[in-house]
């Protein structure tokens, strides 16, 4: 409903515009309806048949009588001012597609570093129903327990530096629709953010996780719907698993998207995948063990798209491992960059049988090359960027 009444406010100004070159005068704000409601004939105007509106703007777009008038309507920007979930949420691409966060609630401020209480991020994160939260505050926040987030939450690090030390994020237990955007994680002693037992759509986006007790991120127990992007992993071993172990419930249909991460001097599990489809593309895989990823479960399908694989040992490397009842593996347009005497193995195995993405999600895949490297390094991880306004 909202696009038709911005095409129709589109058109009005088209047609206003058309006017003017006879004489008559208009707005030039497309939202500033009182100017046309002054004119003569605008009653003639509202009660027109649409499809002569159609027919008007088309004609002045086709013979190009609008480009020197004003902004081509491909390029107009939206005529309303766009809440800071829309801003967040054009960024996201993937199986994690469908999070929406907390869209629709309430943006709810933190207020404190406090591991609890009155405007803790435990509050916010543990309330019932959407919350868009934010931070007022900026420095650690070290946590005796692991935060529970419930359903429909956005932790947006936007406008702050918020560091999370201790004990990490967890969605669980039925709960879905997170977002986790621009925070830091680091020294926890279990998991950094865990999704697990059921709920599905997850989204971690442009946050930076360093030295965690086990898993820097883990999507287990049949979730599905997730997408980790531009995020920076560092200085630490288990990077991302897929599915546990192999009662893993509906593992078979767990999703999962991983694109323009930086792994840094990491050891393994980039990502391990048990169960369902794993698409990695446009990451930067610097690890430091043998295998950096491994399917485990013949159930199990990744794609290993435009990667740059990166090992920063020299121990003779594999780019994955695979169990014996092998699961699916495809590898297309990697760079492969292995230091003097190093070697790269590559193993598909079944790539025909591998799932296509695209037929899921819209995404391009810029060819791995250096200026891919660069572009990573620059904005993968936590970025120092402003809280948009609210409306």
């Amino acid at each position: 409903m909202r696009s038709s009444l911005h095409f129709g406010s589109i058109c009005l100004v088209l047609i206003l515009g058309f006017l003017s070159s006879c004489g008559s005068s208009s707005t030039s704000d497309p939202e500033d309806l009182g100017g046309i409601e002054d004119m003569g004939g605008v009653e003639d105007l509202r009660s027109a048949d649409m499809s002569a509106d159609l027919d008007l703007v088309n004609n002045l777009v086709d013979s190009g009588a609008a480009d020197d008038s004003g902004p081509d309507l491909v390029t107009m920007p939206d005529m309303t001012q766009r809440p800071p979930h829309e801003q967040l949420l054009s960024e996201l691409v993937g199986f994690g597609q469908e999070t929406t966060g907390g869209a629709g609630g309430p943006v709810v401020t933190v207020t404190t570093l406090a591991d609890s209480g009155a405007g803790s991020l435990r509050e916010a994160a543990t309330s019932q129903g959407p919350a868009w939260i934010r931070f007022l505050v900026s420095g650690v926040i070290e946590l005796e327990s692991a935060i529970e987030v419930l359903s429909d939450k956005t932790i947006d690090g936007r406008g702050a530096d918020i560091t999370i030390t201790g004990e990490g994020l967890f969605v669980q237990n039925g709960e879905g629709n997170v977002i986790i955007n621009n925070i830091k994680i680091r020294d926890t002693s279990n998991d950094m953010i865990r999704f697990f037992n059921g709920g599905s759509n997850m989204w971690v986006h442009k946050c930076d996780l360093s030295n965690g007790g086990d898993g820097a991120f883990d999507a287990t127990e049949g979730v599905t719907g997730v997408t980790v992007s531009y995020t920076h992993i560092f200085d630490h071993d288990k990077a991302m698993l897929v599915g546990a172990g192999s009662d893993d419930g509906d593992g078979v249909n767990m999703r999962w998207t991983a694109h323009h991460n930086w792994y840094e001097n990491v050891v393994q599990r980039l990502p391990a995948i048990r169960f369902g489809q794993a698409h990695s593309f446009n990451n930067l895989i610097e690890w430091r063990s043998g295998t950096a990823m491994s399917t485990r479960l013949s159930p199990s399908q990744i794609l290993v798209e435009n990667n740059i694989l990166a090992p920063q040992t020299n121990v003779g490397h594999k780019v994955i491992s695979l169990a014996e009842d092998r699961g699916a593996a495809k590898f297309v347009g990697n760079l492969e960059r292995p230091l003097p005497g190093d070697t790269i193995e590559f193993e598909e195995t079944n790539p025909e049988s591998v799932f296509d993405p695209s037929t899921s999600y819209s995404y391009t895949a810029e060819p791995a090359n250096g200026d891919l490297d660069a572009y990573i390094r620059a904005n993968a991880g936590w970025q120092d960027v402003p809280f948009p306004e609210v409306p």
